[in-house]
């Protein structure tokens, strides 16, 4: 059976145990899903601007190569700000 394993804050470089093998598979292949997706659609769209958002942001934005805007908090910033422009109506 395999391990359970820990978050971590770096991807290894090489797979010399059971625990980095499986974090350098799953997180490489993580990231290198996501820069071809990007790749992918700055073909189509030269002036695309690529926004991640959400729990992982920070991780993942070290390990892309791809310029991105990376904000964790993008989609409860944006609510909170509708939210509060919209104040008066309520």
């Amino acid at each position: 059976s395999l391990p359970k394993l820990t978050r971590i804050e770096t991807i290894p470089v090489m797979g010399n145990s059971t625990e980095n093998a499986i974090h350098l598979g799953v997180l490489s292949g993580d990231v290198k899903e996501i820069e071809g997706i990007i790749q992918q659609y700055k073909a189509i769209y030269k002036k695309l601007t690529i926004v991640l958002t959400g729990g992982d942001t920070i991780f993942l934005a070290k390990n892309l190569k791809s310029t991105i805007f990376a904000n964790p908090n993008f989609l409860l910033e944006g609510l909170n700000s509708i939210l509060t422009y919209n104040k008066d109506e309520w």
